[in-house]
């Protein structure tokens, strides 16, 4: 696989990761039941809105590759997805809010049941996406770290050690 692909993979995978995201926020700003006052739903929401906002920079700051330096872009990028992943992790799927949110349908009945049920397949949905974008960015960092691995050239004295780097090039003379 090139770069290229690689990264036409990543952004296929973060776009249906944006997808999914884009469908939580639907669910939960316009299908929430009626009566809303629920400190618990209003808390998801801004969740999963600051969850989207992180994807979407994400999205933006990896379009930039391969125009920009390969390995920033997605150290950028990778950042971004962090925080993603740390603000899905710790706001929207944590066991507490679950749980919260569960027994909030328990006690409101059959309308907030049937809400909260889609939210939780909407909330695996954005989940496997996740996984699938993590999977697509190793494969990123597998083709930068391809690319600017050790090659071994002959030259006419003996044998000259190229790294990716220059920095390498300096450690391996400063051996000689």
């Amino acid at each position: 696989m090139t770069i290229e692909l690689a990264l036409g993979r990543l952004r296929g995978r973060l776009a249906d990761q944006r997808e999914a995201i884009g469908a939580l926020c639907t669910t939960i700003d316009e299908d929430r039941p009626r009566r809303s006052d629920v400190a618990v739903a209003t808390h998801l929401a801004d969740a999963v809105l600051a969850a989207r906002g992180a994807l979407e920079e994400a999205g933006e700051t990896l379009a930039r590759a391969p125009g920009e330096k390969t390995a920033d872009v997605l150290a950028r990028g990778h950042t971004l997805l962090l925080r993603y992943d740390e603000i899905f992790s710790r706001e929207i799927v944590c066991f507490d809010r679950i749980e919260h949110l569960c027994s909030v349908a328990r006690e409101r009945g059959r309308e907030w049941a049937g809400w909260v049920s889609v939210v939780r397949v909407e909330l695996e949905q954005c989940a496997e996406c996740s996984r699938a974008t993590s999977a697509a960015l190793l494969d990123c960092w597998l083709e930068v770290v391809e690319r600017r691995g050790v090659s071994v050239q002959s030259v006419s004295i003996g044998q000259q050690i190229r790294l990716g780097h220059d920095e390498g090039l300096k450690e391996v003379d400063g051996l000689a």
